[in-house]
């Protein structure tokens, strides 16, 4: 014991010793410190200091404010970049839809596409409150008629019968059938259903929607909702139920069709129960106001983003008609990442072939792109970046400059490399131990932040000052 005990003490003394003996050096970017063994042993690896502090602060600070003080505090990679090519402000159609609304109430939407990192309704949740608090409007937007993560989702309530077909653009066959959410639903089939026959009406495919408990305090009701639906025949009926029970024909003339079912009067509840005796394609309900600004959450799990160009381009300028997007926010990379994935040039082209297709249907919205966040994998017993990220990343921001269309790291902004094992561990945690999902929280802080970041260049697109981070003709003005 006394053996082991003074070679202990020779072998630390000896380290400590060579601690100061050993000097700093640089490999890089990297700068390594000599190790300090009494408060650490091992190495410790710092970036360069305006990276460090920069990334080690950036949840830390207080964003209840517009202060552009604090902003410009960040190294331009942290903000959001325009990279259009025309002669337009940094998202100026967006911006000027957002001045309309706070002047005058006019509607502005946004269609917010993503995996699994949005699905039940995260980030796009606190970007749709903040958004609805500073510029009017209630109401979560867009929701699809069934559901597969109800109870998940804590923005709305929202149950369905079992007896729904469910099919997505993931599916052969449906990808040109799907509303623009990338799901289509077919409620079952009753001959000759007719309102209040109980016999039949459990038999219908019905869905139910009321507000969630633990929501906002901007969706504690329902105003306006409305029904989409592809062609029907006119024997096809609904049958409302928010109080007292009411009919409404389902004749559908065209490839989206827009029913109101509930307009003006404020509500708690609605059941819908579906009387169909000849097929029809369901799409979804819109829960909104009059006025105000609404984020539409389209998420679905496993999807890379590309099998969006294969949607019917019909449909998805019939849902524009309607909404009248005015931003299009694209977040994926997570289903193309894996420890062993390499090379991801491939998907450069596929995705420039998305953004073509928005631009080419919805050509009044501006086009925004999240790049993918930090995900972690198992390596020697530590959780750090899978390599592929920060070239997904890259790969990301490469199609934003080459389609001029916005950019926004959101991988930078949650602190870069090996940050998502530090939301993991953060008290409280800000991500799941899967190392790739943001919990609840980590989610709002994530919402929150792109709320300021599209806020600060609001406020310079009415002072004029908006060239901050905007590329013009292909050179950063802020350069």
């Amino acid at each position: 014991m006394k053996l082991s005990f003074l070679f202990s003490f020779i072998l630390i003394s000896s380290l400590v010793i060579l601690s100061f003996l050993i000097p700093d050096f640089q490999i890089g970017n990297l700068e390594i410190k000599k190790p300090d063994i009494i408060s650490d042993i091992g190495f410790i690896f710092k970036e360069k200091e305006s990276d460090s502090v920069a990334r080690n602060n950036i949840m830390e600070l207080n964003f209840e404010n517009d202060n552009d003080s604090v902003i410009a505090a960040f190294e331009s990679e942290f903000l959001v970049k325009d990279f259009r090519k025309d002669s337009l402000g940094f998202l100026a159609r967006f911006f000027s839809a957002l001045r309309k609304t706070e002047t005058d109430g006019t509607k502005t939407r946004i269609a917010f596409f993503g995996d699994s990192m949005i699905e039940g309704d995260l980030i796009s949740s606190t970007l749709r409150y903040k958004l609805q608090k500073k510029f009017g409007g209630a109401g979560v937007g867009f929701v699809s008629a069934v559901d597969n993560i109800a109870g998940f989702r804590k923005t709305i309530y929202h149950t369905s019968s079992n007896n729904w077909k469910t099919n997505s653009i993931l599916q052969p066959g449906f990808v040109s059938k799907t509303g623009i959410s990338g799901y289509v639903f077919n409620p079952a089939i009753i001959s000759g259903s007719k309102s209040g026959d109980s016999s039949i009406s459990n038999s219908l495919s019905k869905v139910l929607f009321k507000p969630a408990n633990d929501s906002y305090d901007n969706l504690t009701a329902f105003d306006f909702v409305k029904l989409y639906y592809s062609y029907s025949p006119p024997a096809n009926y609904i049958s409302v139920e928010n109080g007292s029970l009411k009919r409404f024909g389902l004749e559908g003339k065209n490839i989206v069709n827009e029913l109101f079912i509930n307009k003006g009067n404020t509500i708690n509840s609605i059941q819908v129960y579906f009387h169909t005796s000849s097929p029809v394609d369901i799409y979804g309900f819109s829960f909104e106001t009059e006025k105000g600004v609404y984020v539409d959450n389209f998420s679905m799990r496993g999807n890379s983003g590309i099998p969006l160009s294969q949607m019917n381009p019909e449909i998805i300028k019939g849902f524009n008609d309607k909404f009248n997007y005015n931003l299009i926010v694209l977040q994926y990379g997570l289903n193309i990442a894996s420890p062993d994935a390499k090379d991801v040039n491939w998907y450069k082209e596929k995705m420039i072939s998305v953004i073509n297709y928005f631009r080419n249907l919805i050509p009044n919205a501006d086009i925004l792109i999240l790049s993918v966040n930090d995900k972690s994998y198992r390596k020697g017993g530590a959780m750090i970046t899978e390599p592929v990220i920060p070239k997904i990343v890259e790969i990301q921001k490469q199609i934003a400059e080459e389609t001029g269309t916005a950019f926004w790291n959101l991988f930078e902004a949650m602190g870069g490399k090996n940050s998502m094992s530090r939301w993991v561990k953060s008290k409280p945690p800000l991500a799941n131990k899967d190392y790739t999902h943001f919990n609840r929280e980590g989610a709002e802080k994530a919402g929150t932040f792109l709320y300021k970041q599209l806020m600060y260049h609001y406020n310079k697109s009415k002072t004029g000052r908006n060239g901050f981070e905007s590329t013009v003709r292909g050179k950063n003005h802020n350069k």
